[in-house]
């Protein structure tokens, strides 16, 4: 399964306490969160 798509260096996901997946995206200086049933982040 396919949550979202655009992500650089991909490493260091963690599912928050929201039940959404957290990503450092390293490039930006940014965290981003992809909803449990994918989408934009």
């Amino acid at each position: 399964m396919v949550l979202t798509g655009g992500l650089a260096l991909g490493n260091a996901m963690r599912l928050g306490p929201d039940g959404h997946l957290y990503y450092p995206h390293m490039i930006g200086d940014q965290v981003w969160r992809i909803p449990p049933d994918g989408g934009v982040p």
